[in-house]
């Protein structure tokens, strides 16, 4: 079925008011109490509250991978994910917003970007999570954080949000069915998130014999 200018604009706003919320309640705060974030990137989804909250901290480098996001208001670096712009270990801090929306393997994704990260920076990410009945494709929980663990992030902290969103007349069905939700959806939509953060591990430093 062909969607309408108004469904495309449905869409549009619901993914507007879930990146607002998203970004508002659950990454903005983690970025504003972290120290040392001279140097940052943003990797996927543009948010107008986040960039402004990451720009208080320190310079920031946008990357998206679709020159179709590029716009006079929304200056980014378009580069391929999986070879970023940048010197290794290089990086004050990495947030990557709405990892579910950039078709990247989770696994990939953290061996690809946590070489560009300095020892001790900040590692930060957003995802929609496994859902047996509506997401069952998605990362669960423990796959974040194990995926975490095994890519020089230890002890992160992996935080499951349950939020849910009402919408006048008909849930926007062109943004559901983007991310694979085929369900009819009643006006009430809960959707859960992960919000994962850790600091890359210091290099071990080896004393003298005499200092042992």
């Amino acid at each position: 079925m062909a969607h309408t200018h108004q469904d495309i604009l449905n869409a549009q706003t619901t993914h507007s008011a879930i990146d607002d919320d998203i970004a508002k309640t659950l990454i903005t705060p983690i970025v504003a109490t972290s120290e040392t974030l001279n140097n940052i990137a943003v990797f996927g989804i543009h948010n107008p509250l986040l960039i402004d909250a990451a720009k208080e901290k320190g310079n920031i480098t946008q990357i998206i991978d679709d020159p179709l996001y590029q716009t006079e208001k929304n200056p980014c670096l378009c580069a391929d994910f999986n070879r970023p712009p940048f010197a290794l270990e290089s990086l004050d801090g990495i947030i990557v917003h709405h990892i579910h929306m950039l078709n990247l393997d989770l696994k990939v994704l953290m061996s690809t970007l946590v070489p560009y990260l300095k020892p001790g920076g900040l590692f930060l990410m957003s995802a929609l999570i496994h859902d047996p009945h509506m997401l069952p494709e998605f990362p669960a929980v423990h796959a974040i954080g194990d995926s975490l663990n095994q890519h020089d992030i230890p002890s992160p902290v992996v935080e499951r949000h349950r939020m849910q969103y009402t919408f006048k007349n008909n849930p926007s069905k062109p943004y559901f069915l983007a991310m694979g939700l085929e369900a009819t959806f009643e006006q009430k939509v809960t959707l859960s998130w992960a919000i994962a953060h850790g600091w890359k591990k210091q290099p071990q430093v080896k004393l003298p014999r005499s200092r042992r």
